[in-house]
């Protein structure tokens, strides 16, 4: 959905307590607390140096999946969704291989305890997310409350669009697939309530109505944002919304109608 980036999806995992107990020398634990603080605390360009290809594929597929994913992830970084502190109950380094496992104070984790994977691949990176245990719902649905809203981009989704979506999320969706969600990247839920809450359960009206709600926010005029919506989606009608959030393809279409159509949108 939109552009998902390292600290979104991992926001807040800074060392902030003593390195647990286990392997490693002082050196590689060194390492690790400075590829997390740096990772998940801060919009600093290095991180995207510091996750492993597999890492990124599963915490930021769109990102992994474009033509230059280091340039991507420099380009999505968002700090807007770390947390302020972490607790860490332990560290623990086998050889290239470490774990630390994670409770964030605030941000995009509120509420969860994360245990997240490193390799030591000419340095220790994010390897990725071995388990996400939420364990205080309340405090994880008000933080996923707020990455809604900034879903498809800050500017798709009004705030009724993003309150319904998260009524849509409390009601129907269980703690195991929201952690499910999170470590395998798939959040087919959020897809079902942008349908139900935009689209009335059809993909193409929804995805209208998220390219309208951007135009507006963008300064056009309400007639002329809903005729240029209809235009860009006139050729991707059987677009899907998960098409829409990762297709580069569907969004270079969409963008090359928007620029040479808006002239058709304008009164005679």
């Amino acid at each position: 959905m939109g552009r998902v980036t390292i600290s979104a999806m991992l926001a807040g995992l800074a060392l902030v307590a003593p390195a647990g107990c286990g392997g490693g020398g002082p050196s590689d634990q060194d390492e690790i607390n400075k590829v997390l603080t740096t990772s998940f605390t801060t919009a600093d360009p290095a991180q995207c140096d510091e996750v492993t290809g597999k890492g990124l594929q599963q915490l930021a597929p769109s990102v992994a999946d474009s033509p230059d994913p280091a340039k991507a992830c420099r380009e999505a970084l968002d700090p807007s969704s770390n947390a302020d502190s972490i607790q860490v109950a332990d560290l623990t380094v086998n050889g290239d291989r470490a774990s630390a496992t994670v409770t964030p104070r605030g941000g995009s984790f509120a509420g969860a305890v994360v245990t997240v994977a490193l390799a030591n691949q000419d340095g220790w990176k994010i390897d990725g997310l071995e388990e996400v245990k939420i364990v205080d719902r309340n405090a994880f649905l008000a933080s996923l409350d707020e990455a809604t809203a900034r879903s498809f981009g800050s500017d798709a989704l009004t705030p009724r669009n993003a309150r319904c979506i998260a009524g849509y999320i409390r009601r129907n969706v269980a703690n195991t697939e929201l952690e499910r969600s999170i470590t395998a990247a798939q959040k087919g839920y959020v897809f079902d309530a942008v349908r139900l809450c935009l689209g009335g359960g059809l993909d193409f009206i929804a995805i209208t109505q998220l390219i309208e709600n951007q135009l507006l926010h963008a300064g056009i005029d309400s007639d002329k944002a809903k005729c240029l919506a209809g235009l860009s989606i006139a050729g991707q009608k059987s677009a899907t919304l998960e098409e829409f959030a990762n297709s580069e393809r569907i969004k270079r279409s969409i963008e090359k109608v928007l620029k040479k159509g808006a002239f058709l949108c304008t009164p005679a």
